[in-house]
């Protein structure tokens, strides 16, 4: 009886990381995704790479004004144990991937930087509500290795 329990709770763990390190769960605030999402719903996101990404996803990603854990080890006296101030997460839509046409209809912004496509390991979110939306037309192509995923879905969220 014993090591089928152990057995049962080991496979338990195994998959509760496995689960972990593939999807996350946030919640929405604010309204820059109006619409879409409203603040206080919940996504489902599946943690991926540039080459899963497509224009028109929603996609969760870590704040471009957030610095990095090498920007923080820089001021830090002890690199080990430093933290980042601000682990921003942030959902906006992909708007363009690298290859594809740079957006400058919707971010003029882009036309100044030169490139008529986005250029490798960039990409370019927007929010659904523009006149609130902090994305692309307030920091220009944001690098791909800042995204952590793509929502997959809204949770249900059980009313109390």
């Amino acid at each position: 009886m014993i090591p089928s329990l152990v057995l049962t709770a080991g496979a338990l763990v195994v998959l509760a990381t496995f689960l972990r390190r593939r999807y996350l769960v946030v919640t929405v605030y604010g309204r820059s995704m109006l619409p879409s999402y409203r603040g206080g719903d919940r996504l489902l996101v599946r943690r991926t790479g540039l080459d899963k990404l497509r224009p028109g996803s929603v996609v969760v990603f870590r704040s471009p004004d957030a610095p990095t854990v090498d920007e923080v080890a820089a001021f830090s006296d002890d690199p080990v144990t430093a933290v980042l101030p601000d682990e921003r997460l942030l959902i906006k839509r992909l708007a363009a991937v690298p290859g594809d046409p740079a957006p400058v209809d919707r971010v003029p912004a882009l036309a100044a930087l030169g490139s008529p496509v986005v250029p490798p390991g960039m990409v370019v979110v927007l929010g659904d509500n523009p006149a609130v939306s902090h994305d692309s037309r307030a920091y220009g192509y944001l690098p791909a290795s800042h995204v952590i995923g793509v929502a997959l879905r809204r949770l249900a969220v059980v009313q109390s």
